[in-house]
């Protein structure tokens, strides 16, 4: 007859006793063991594994079959709506040019800024900066942490992203007859602000093959003050008055629909964007398609490169402590990722024409940015549970 093992306490904490062998194949299998770990809840947070009659596999009870379970259904089917919109809008652009020539790109400006696409950004960004929690934003820049990772945003953003896209854009479109289609995709990966761009503007040529447009200082930095300032405006009015008038019920309704109301701004802005720029991209379809591959390349390289150099920070003994986890590897890769093509077109459009190559070129940004993007979403999602392996168990943890 076999021998009975005493049965011990799993940990200082439990009360449950189990058998000494299954506790050391779990201690030795469970990721979220440390060895350094004393007084813990480590038994507590076993009980929401199960093992396998072997004891030698451990895994979550009710695992999700797909990381991407957690997506709404308009977040599933985005990447979907964003192409209609983007065929739509050429469509539109092809079949009705004079309605969009005069309603779209000669009549509707409001200080050379186009009003149909200030519309749509202003319904495409609000509501996201509505949710913003400004008033804590005092007690964010406190942390040492957090000052660390703008820094590095900053050296990401206006250093390796400029320069990375320099590169690409002349390794794939070297010959002179992309020349002016090379511009403007070195504008997607550079305009980041207004003196930023109109020192490249210079660098590229800009307003140096004819059109009687001019550009300055002054008129670029009102462009973006009303492209950006007036959402910004409008998202901190909307979040202080609800924290001030509303309950937070009604917050959490208004949020929900506010949601829905920025897929509707961002499908708005596409079409309008693609209308304008349609009969050029069907004309020069041939350059636009080899204009798309720096694209890609620079949106997956920007975002992979930042990714993994965060996992990697995470894993480090010297930088592991500010790293941030898996949110501000996700956080930081977004930002290097996606440019601000609003401006874009906007520069190339004041600098090079509106009917210019280079305004061609930048129009492309969104097309790519948006549908990568979204795919790379998908990926982080998917990366998750496997290179942040424990952050995900201490979530499991904390969820039990």
């Amino acid at each position: 007859m076999a021998e009975k093992v005493e049965s011990t306490p799993c940990c200082p904490n439990s009360d449950t006793k189990c058998d000494q062998e299954a506790e050391k194949s779990a201690l030795s299998q469970c990721p979220l063991f440390d060895s350094d770990c004393q007084d813990c809840d480590f038994c507590a947070g076993l009980n929401s594994f199960s093992v396998s009659d072997g004891g030698n596999e451990i895994q979550p009870k009710n695992p999700s079959s797909s990381p991407f379970k957690s997506l709404s259904i308009l977040d599933k089917l985005l990447g979907l709506f964003v192409l209609i919109a983007m065929i739509l809008g050429v469509i539109i652009g092809v079949y009705a040019e004079d309605g969009v020539r005069e309603h779209l790109v000669e009549s509707a400006q409001w200080k050379r800024v186009s009003v149909p696409i200030l519309v749509g950004l202003l319904f495409m960004i609000w509501p996201a900066l509505a949710k913003v929690q400004w008033e804590k934003l005092a007690d964010f820049y406190k942390d040492l942490k957090l000052w660390i990772h703008v820094a590095m945003s900053i050296f990401i953003n206006w250093v390796i992203s400029p320069l990375l896209m320099l590169a690409l854009a002349w390794a794939t479109l070297p010959d002179e007859t992309m020349e002016r289609y090379r511009r403007g995709v070195l504008l997607v990966g550079i305009v980041l602000f207004s003196p930023y761009s109109l020192l490249f503007v210079n660098i590229l040529g800009g307003n140096s093959s004819g059109p009687d447009i001019e550009i300055d200082y002054e008129e670029t930095a009102t462009s973006v003050a009303i492209y950006l300032g007036i959402p910004l405006a409008a998202g901190l009015l909307t979040r202080f008055a609800l924290l001030k008038f509303a309950s937070p019920k009604f917050r959490g309704w208004f949020y929900d629909v506010a949601s829905k109301i920025g897929l509707i701004g961002l499908l708005y802005t596409i079409i309008v964007l693609f209308a304008a720029q349609g009969t050029n991209i069907t004309q020069n379809i041939g350059k636009v398609f080899r204009t798309v591959v720096p694209l890609i390349l620079y949106f997956v390289l920007v975002w992979t490169l930042t990714f993994a150099g965060f996992w990697r920070l995470n894993y480090s003994r010297r930088f592991s402590s500010f790293a941030g986890g898996y949110e501000r590897a996700v956080t930081q890769a977004f930002t290097a990722g996606s440019n601000n093509f609003e401006l874009a077109i906007a520069v190339a459009t004041a600098s090079f024409g509106p009917d210019s190559p280079e305004t061609v070129a930048a129009t492309l940004g969104p097309l790519i940015e948006v549908p990568v993007l979204l795919l790379l979403s998908y990926v982080a999602l998917y990366l998750r549970p496997k290179l942040f392996k424990e952050e995900e168990s201490k979530v499991r943890l904390e969820q039990a």
